[in-house]
């Protein structure tokens, strides 16, 4: 489950911890379950390695970009199909992908909770 304060973003986390499954992520899928979160994981903060495309997507997402400490450190909304290249201004550890609308009250700077 992902928390930030009080607010649930997602109940169901689809970690994506390998080379493969990071770069597939939600390419050819037609839709994300509404409680579920695709978390890409980095071995460590990187601008790098948390950079993202979103080609083959049919939807748009909502990102959040989270470091270490469990801080979000930039995020974007209403992400469109075939991006080239999605990058964070600072460093992270991990990519949240949402449904698009799913970040509207959550801030650069929150803390996130996995639970």
């Amino acid at each position: 489950m992902i928390k930030i304060r009080n607010t649930v973003l997602a109940k169901n986390i689809i970690y994506c911890r390998s080379l493969f499954s990071r770069i597939k992520g939600l390419m050819l899928k037609r839709n994300l379950d509404v409680n579920t979160s695709y978390i890409l994981v980095n071995k460590k903060d990187s601008i790098e390695e948390s950079s993202i495309h979103t080609f083959f997507m049919l939807f748009k997402i909502d990102i959040l970009w989270v470091n270490s400490e469990n801080i979000i450190v930039d995020k974007r909304e209403d992400v469109k199909p075939f991006k080239l290249i999605l990058r964070p201004i600072k460093p992270a550890k991990y990519v949240i992908e949402l449904n698009s609308g799913k970040t509207k009250s959550i801030n650069i700077g929150d803390k996130i909770k996995f639970l």
